[in-house]
């Protein structure tokens, strides 16, 4: 996240939060735009929450799958996470 910061066209990200009668997050909505390199590009992120209350697993993936580098925007990145 902190390479993608680097990037963002603001230091605002502006957002919309939706919550059910009870009180719980039901979805929120971020827009942002960015910018390594080049013109802006708008970004709309919406997530669903659900499932509350329900047990779950989670396993991190191989340490091999995991990109730590930094993000640049328009580039041919044919060794990136995609190549793997």
């Amino acid at each position: 996240m902190a390479a993608a910061a680097k990037g963002f066209g603001t230091d605002v990200v502006r957002f919309d939060a939706y919550v059910d009668d009870d009180g719980l997050l039901r979805k929120v909505r971020h827009r942002f735009s960015f910018a390594a390199e080049g013109p802006p590009v708008a970004v709309v992120s919406t997530m669903l929450l659900y499932g509350f209350g329900v047990p779950v697993s989670v396993e991190l993936p191989p340490e091999a799958d995991l990109f730590t580098g930094s993000v640049q925007q328009g580039v041919d990145d044919r060794d990136g996470p995609e190549a793997r």
